[in-house]
């Protein structure tokens, strides 16, 4: 890929102007890459959030407007209502069944997120909140056969049984951050 101007799909809960150690993160990687790539990122926020699966579910934007900051072309993931029919099942039963609910909800997102103006040769999630999104990102690189990369932030006090998921996808990615 060197001297090639490769298409990057950054996917991540909440994006600038919403603030965050990882938001800020994310855009400083995106922006300078887009001095010599194509970058879009999918977001569902672009406010100051904290209701992870709430927010990125039933109560997720339903009609978002695409904006470029410094470069960087932002296209907001939106649900529509029968998107969010489907979802709530999967939401109240969340922490019951996570693995099945991942599934779920992220099936629900990959069609969100797959509608891109030009096919991404690499899928870089940022994981900021719940599972479902970094599992869409992960399920479409897989559809698409590229790359995927991973930033979790991980806290060190996320361990055990709440988090087997995510060291599941750790371990099924082509790069972590």
């Amino acid at each position: 890929y060197c001297g090639t101007v490769m298409n990057l799909l950054y996917t991540i809960t909440a994006y600038p102007p919403s603030i965050g150690g990882a938001q800020t993160h994310c855009h400083e990687l995106a922006k300078n890459l887009a001095a010599r790539h194509m970058i879009t990122v999918r977001s569902f926020w672009k406010n100051n959030r904290t209701d992870w699966l709430l927010g990125t579910t039933l109560k997720a934007p339903h009609k978002g407007e695409p904006y470029n900051l410094e470069g960087v072309k932002v296209s907001p993931i939106n649900l529509s209502p029968a998107d969010r029919r489907r979802s709530w099942p999967w939401v109240i039963t969340y922490y019951l069944n996570k693995a099945k609910a991942i599934d779920h909800l992220s099936q629900t997102l990959l069609k969100n997120i797959e509608c891109c103006d030009r096919r991404p040769d690499l899928i870089h999630n940022n994981r900021i909140g719940r599972e479902p999104l970094s599992f869409s990102s992960f399920k479409l690189a897989k559809k698409l056969d590229i790359p995927f990369c991973f930033t979790p932030y991980h806290h060190p006090k996320w361990v055990g049984w709440n988090y087997r998921e995510y060291c599941e996808l750790y371990k099924s990615a082509d790069g972590i951050f």
